[in-house]
């Protein structure tokens, strides 16, 4: 199983959350990256699947490992930890672990979580930390899901032209890979 980059691990844990893209199987939101406003960068997606199966393919340990980190940790309350690692033979708690903190949680909908701590090793880590991302599920006709991830706090200036670029990047990769768990995990329909 192939897992996504760097970026995309440390930009979508989440999720979240979470982007555009026009990979098989998926299909092209309008407008998919929207530009940053004062409301963060934004991106939509549609999967092809149903709502309860995204949220947890984006939320459980089980779904984190099944296609965005070999290691996840997910304490799913608000105050909680998400740590996850991208080494399969690293230990979650050293200094490659990105550590994530949910701010708000509406369950099976909706969640909202803070880079506290990004990987050593990620050259744009610090600039990472402290951003904070809104993750929301819509369920839409025919068992797809909307996926809305808006990303806040960055830093303004030159750093902000090196990390929009990741974030776009990573989102899209990251969005990609949560399409292909979805075909792999989502129960297959007798044909006709």
């Amino acid at each position: 199983m192939r897992r996504s980059s760097l970026p995309a691990r440390i930009l979508l844990v989440v999720l979240s959350a979470a982007a555009p893209f026009t990979y098989a199987g998926a299909a092209r939101a309008a407008d998919a990256t929207q530009p940053a406003s004062a409301a963060g960068y934004v991106h939509e997606a549609i999967i092809n699947g149903p709502q309860d199966l995204v949220w947890r393919l984006l939320t459980t340990e089980q779904g984190m490992e099944s296609w965005l980190a070999p290691q996840a940790d997910v304490d799913l309350r608000v105050g909680g930890l998400v740590r996850t690692h991208q080494d399969p033979k690293g230990t979650l708690g050293d200094p490659q672990t990105l550590v994530n903190r949910v701010l708000s949680l509406e369950p099976g909908k909706k969640f909202a979580f803070r880079v506290d701590k990004a990987p050593d090793a990620f050259p744009l880590g610090p600039f990472l930390v402290g951003t904070w991302y809104d993750v929301v599920l819509d369920p839409l006709p025919r068992d797809r899901t909307r996926v809305r991830c808006v990303g806040h706090g960055f830093p303004p200036g030159p750093a902000a032209f090196a990390i929009r670029p990741a974030f776009d990047k990573g989102t899209e990769m990251a969005l990609g890979e949560l399409e292909k768990a979805v075909e792999r995990t989502r129960p297959k329909r007798a044909a006709k």
